[in-house]
């Protein structure tokens, strides 16, 4: 018998994206303006999509903002993630 895989990769507009990660559209507008974020898709509608990728990355986000890193921090922090490098030395 065969088995197959499906990975659903549900889009999420920036409010439902807002209701699950518990951060404001208003801030998730300015990660994505200032870089925090990669700018989002858009629909035929042309409202912004979201992925989980892009959940997983603001909870990381707020998650370091609560610890008290700097917006600048956490962008050094990401850049080195998104290049698969350790963020320390």
């Amino acid at each position: 018998m065969l088995k197959f895989k499906f990975e659903v990769n549900m889009m999420l507009q920036i409010g439902a994206l807002s209701d699950q990660t518990g951060v404001p559209t208003r801030t998730i507008r300015y990660y994505e303006k200032i870089g925090l974020l990669s700018p989002a898709s858009r629909g035929e509608n042309r409202y912004r999509l979201y992925d989980q990728t892009d959940a997983e990355r603001l909870r990381f986000i707020k998650s370091a903002r609560a610890l008290d890193f700097s917006l600048q921090e956490i962008a050094q922090i990401l850049a080195a993630r998104d290049h698969d490098e350790p963020p320390c030395g």
